[in-house]
């Protein structure tokens, strides 16, 4: 899980210049680093490549990480750009219990939330995550705003996401 994030930290200019920690004079001082919640998120690696089709015809390859943004087990939040745009994408396990397949409609859901308020649900389809935090979908969504049967209002979601 954490080996596939070395690569993409080193990668994105992590740095190996850890102060020594071995003796009590050095571990006093050493700064504790102070972050808020909105901080440490922004300090996450999101990363996102997804397939629309139907209703939402796009491709989405931007996050846009905000203090929102939640990164953990089972559960990634984050902003994402679509056709220019910052929508709101959830993806969740209810009752994670580690990498492995999720079905739509027992234990995981994808909720995409637009800038005008609609609201797209998974309704059929699953997730594969990789690890805590790497997840690849291949969902169906419907627009909880539109009315009954009309156009545009489903669309098929794949590809991946991940944070950490």
């Amino acid at each position: 899980m954490l080996v596939a994030s070395v690569p993409l930290l080193a990668g994105c200019g992590a740095s190996s210049n850890v102060p020594d920690v071995s003796s009590p004079a050095a571990i006093a001082a050493t700064p504790s680093p102070v972050a808020s919640p909105s901080a440490a998120n922004q300090e996450q690696n999101y990363a996102v490549h997804l397939a629309l089709s139907g209703g939402l015809a796009t491709t989405v390859t931007q996050t846009k990480v905000d203090a929102n943004s939640d990164c953990s087990a089972g559960k990634i939040d984050v902003g994402i750009v679509v056709n220019g745009q910052i929508w709101s994408l959830t993806a969740s396990v209810d009752g994670y219990h580690g990498p492995g397949r999720y079905s739509v409609g027992s234990d995981f859901n994808l909720t995409l939330n637009s800038p005008n308020y609609d609201i797209w649900m998974s309704t059929s389809g699953s997730a594969t995550y990789l690890g805590d935090t790497s997840l690849s979908v291949d969902v169906v969504m419907t627009d909880l705003m539109a009315g009954p049967g009309e156009p545009g209002a489903t669309a098929h979601v794949s590809g991946s996401v991940a944070c950490g």
